[in-house]
């Protein structure tokens, strides 16, 4: 018997209606297994669920970023974990899932150490005469050109025009994250395990260039009308974007052969080797070699880390644990080819235990997964 989740918050939260209350008991006698998920998620949600939330209003605030879900009879396990704060906290944890016997399995083997932390705002700045700053939550640290609080830093706009130009290079560390305002306004976003090298002050009338020179950042370009300036560009290695002004994502990470560029708002050029691609709004072109390929994405699911959320759609399990093992800094030990190429859909909050992640993955059935020291093994 299949079973609606939001008939199970409505049993947590006591407001089931008599027809609901029916099929809530016979899905809950039906086997154990059954009993044995719904104590577990209520054991999670005690002490945290809002209690004046309304399941349904939830719902229809959640589900349309669901997307489309697929039956299990598909063969690709669909489950998606909501964490609580997410847009409508529906309760400290919301699943999207299809309850059937075979789903949960008869114990979840996840020690839970308090070794591996969740990921924070910090960085390192590089200065151009080559000298190091810690930038982290709870130190400042003020010159003329820019300003940090510990979790982001501006610069400022007074050295426009300077023609002489001086570089300084942002560094996130694995378990890092960081924000930057540039000198002519524009907004970027730096994920874990990312560098970023860019001009303390841009030249008035000319074009804007910074370098990716690895990871993931999410930029948002003042426009060459609003600044002044001329284009923007971006450049990894042998690719450039050229850009007038818009919102996009350039993932270039080194231990993955693909970059991908996700265009949110505006337009984009990326240029390889002398092939060109112009870019639209909901597309992603990836250069892998010396070709450039186009297609359409869901641009949520590539720039939801801006937004303090994992998505996960379709993707492989070894494709998951990449993302988590640069926000966590942790080791992974795939054990289980099979579980590696399994894919997965869930939703995440960035600013939840690992432990608590594995676990409710653990729930769908996909893996078996232990914590040992700073290591996960996948079985």
């Amino acid at each position: 018997m299949q079973l609606d989740i939001r008939i199970l918050l409505k049993k947590i939260q006591g407001k089931l209606t008599p027809k609901e209350k029916v099929r809530f008991d016979r899905w809950y006698s039906e086997s154990e297994s059954h009993r044995a998920y719904f104590e577990k998620v209520r054991s999670e949600m005690e002490g945290e669920a809002d209690d004046d939330i309304d399941p349904e209003e939830a719902w229809k605030t959640l589900s349309p970023k669901l997307g489309a879900i697929k039956e299990a009879n598909t063969g690709r396990l669909t489950f998606w974990p909501w964490a609580a704060a997410l847009v409508v906290a529906v309760a400290s944890y919301a699943f999207y899932h299809t309850f059937t016997d075979t789903d949960i399995p008869e114990a979840i083997v996840v020690s839970r150490p308090k070794t591996i932390s969740i990921g924070t705002d910090k960085a390192t700045l590089i200065l151009g005469d080559g000298s190091e700053v810690a930038l982290e939550e709870g130190a400042t640290h003020d010159s003329n050109a820019h300003k940090s609080d510990g979790k982001s830093i501006i610069y400022s706009t007074a050295q426009q025009g300077n023609a002489n130009l001086s570089f300084n290079t942002l560094r996130i560390p694995r378990g890092g994250q960081f924000f930057v305002q540039l000198s002519d306004g524009t907004k970027v976003w730096l994920n874990s395990d990312t560098q970023l090298r860019y001009p303390v002050n841009f030249v008035k009338g000319g074009d804007r260039k910074v370098e990716l020179i690895q990871g993931e950042a999410f930029f948002e370009v003042v426009s060459s009308h609003a600044s002044g300036y001329g284009a923007f560009h971006v450049q990894h290695k042998e690719q450039n974007i050229s850009v007038l002004g818009t919102q996009f994502n350039v993932k270039a990470y080194a231990d993955e052969q693909e970059v991908a560029t996700t265009l949110a708002e505006g337009k984009l050029k990326v240029s390889v080797s002398g092939n060109k691609e112009l870019l639209l709004p909901g597309n992603q072109v990836v250069w892998q070699g010396d070709t450039l390929q186009q297609q359409a994405v869901d641009v949520y699911d590539h720039i939801s880390w801006k937004e303090g959320m994992f998505s996960f759609k379709d993707r492989s399990l070894a494709d998951i644990f990449k993302v988590l093992a640069r926000w966590y800094d942790i080791e992974v030990d795939f054990q289980n080819q099979v579980a590696a190429d399994t894919e997965f859909n869930g939703l995440f909050k960035k600013h939840q235990k690992i432990q608590d992640i594995l676990t409710l993955m653990e729930g769908s059935g996909i893996a078996t997964f232990t914590i040992e020291g700073n290591t996960v093994t996948i079985q």
